[in-house]
């Protein structure tokens, strides 16, 4: 069993790629080298599973409300994963986190931390990196915190207050409302604390 999205090799049975994150949503991938046949048969299926798909919400869109075709749309979910997998996950997720970490290099004046967190629902890695004033008498001279996408390494957000005058940035294209002079602040700390909240039940 293959990884369709990175060509890995798979356990069999697997929901998630190990690897890459990537959900699995058919008995077996495919893996890159088989022959041409294989590839036409796997794209012939996909055509028409598709156009049953689009057969079956054109249906479902004339009988039902709207109400309950939004319903219809998020109960097709893809399929969770499973405890070794989630671990395995978050343990890559980690890694990940490690490596940005291992990466972002700071003078000798600042000391930095990170902290990654595995979203389960959304099946994506999130690294927050703390950037802080090492001399712990002058914490105000600078504090950073900034918010990647562990599987890519994209920031999402970033959150600073360098000597008491606070910023910050989300890289949704959301902007933050009213005229509070910390509303970029806010708006991207709200947006962090979103994407690192652990629901878990200890």
């Amino acid at each position: 069993m293959f990884c369709s999205n990175c060509g890995k090799e798979l356990p069999e049975g697997s929901h998630f790629c190990l690897h890459c994150g990537q959900a699995i949503n058919g008995p077996a991938s495919v893996p890159p080298k088989r022959k041409l046949g294989a590839l036409w048969i796997g794209l012939a299926s996909l055509i028409v599973v598709f156009l049953c798909w689009l057969f079956y919400l054109h249906n479902t869109t004339r009988v039902s409300s709207p109400g309950q075709t939004a319903n219809t749309r998020v109960s097709s979910s893809t399929p969770k994963a499973t405890a070794t997998e989630t671990f395995h996950l978050r343990s890559e997720c980690a890694h990940l986190g490690q490596k940005i970490l291992d990466g972002n290099i700071v003078g000798i004046a600042l000391t930095q931390d990170v902290v990654s967190h595995y979203d389960p629902e959304t099946n994506r890695c999130y690294v927050q990196l703390t950037v802080t004033t090492a001399d712990l008498s002058k914490p105000q001279d600078y504090f950073g915190t900034y918010l990647y996408d562990g599987q890519t390494g994209e920031m999402l957000a970033w959150a600073r207050n360098e000597h008491e005058k606070k910023s910050g940035m989300v890289f949704d294209g959301s902007l933050p409302e009213g005229q509070d002079p910390d509303r970029f602040w806010n708006h991207a700390t709200d947006f962090m604390n979103t994407k690192m909240s652990d629901d878990r039940k200890r």
